[in-house]
């Protein structure tokens, strides 16, 4: 992570444009920047050349930004960005595997303003987002980032919509508590924010846990206390879920 650079903005609404060519990860970071309060994404880019465009056509307050990209990388939009520089300047927050002393040095100097190295906490990029642009957020949801952290380090994609019901049933558990009454309740949290029915919920969450089995990562492994003989049950695989967010709180 590197400090902050240049000067801060302060906006009422963050408008966001997402650059990030893996379609998981960017769509994770659309939905949870989405939850943000006072966030808006107004686009989503697979590329730099995309992303110029988007640019020019919805001129967002910031930008996150993946620098291994085809067509145009990170760092060749960051050099279009400083010899062509839009009317409204977007702060850049650089989000990349890409760790070195030398490429973040490089990355700086070519204009962003901040960066952070994957695997990144989703809460973490909530409060960079908040801090370049200065806005205090009335309603943050650190907790549901943090779920959405966890879900990720086990190598199925979160776009999914069982983990996205997943991690709002763990929220509200966290809250709440475990049980079979309380899980009822979780569900209808996240029936309510998914637009659909209980039993969805339940089933798309059932479908998540099996494919996180059947891909059996050492993330799932961990949380699970070793790997499980067969998919446990939702129940099961929240009360985990909720307790490892606990521990770490």
């Amino acid at each position: 992570m590197s400090e902050p650079s240049g000067e801060v903005c302060i906006i009422d609404v963050i408008r966001v444009l997402v650059v990030e060519d893996n379609l998981s990860t960017r769509l994770l970071l659309r939905d949870f920047l989405d939850q943000l309060d006072g966030v808006e994404v107004c686009g989503e880019a697979a590329d730099g050349q995309e992303a110029l465009a988007l640019i020019q056509a919805h001129a967002p307050d910031l930008i996150t930004l993946d620098l291994i990209m085809p067509h145009i990388s990170g760092h060749g939009l960051l050099l279009a960005l400083r010899e062509h520089p839009p009317p409204k300047r977007p702060k850049i927050l650089v989000i990349s595997h890409a760790g070195s002393d030398q490429v973040v040095e490089e990355t700086l100097t070519l204009g962003a303003d901040f960066y952070l190295l994957k695997p990144v906490n989703l809460a973490e990029v909530a409060h960079s987002i908040y801090m370049l642009c200065q806005k205090k957020p009335s309603n943050p949801r650190p907790l549901l980032g943090k779920i959405l952290w966890l879900l990720e380090q086990m190598e199925v994609p979160c776009d999914l919509i069982g983990c996205r019901g997943a991690a709002l049933a763990a929220e509200a558990l966290c809250k709440v508590g475990c049980g079979e009454m309380y899980l009822k309740e979780a569900y209808l949290t996240a029936t309510k924010e998914l637009h659909t029915s209980p039993e969805n919920v339940e089933k798309n969450i059932r479908d998540y846990i099996e494919k996180l089995h059947k891909k059996g990562s050492p993330a799932y492994q961990r949380l699970m206390g070793g790997m499980p003989d067969r998919r446990p049950k939702n129940s099961a695989f929240l009360t985990k879920l909720t307790n490892a967010v606990r521990s770490d709180l």
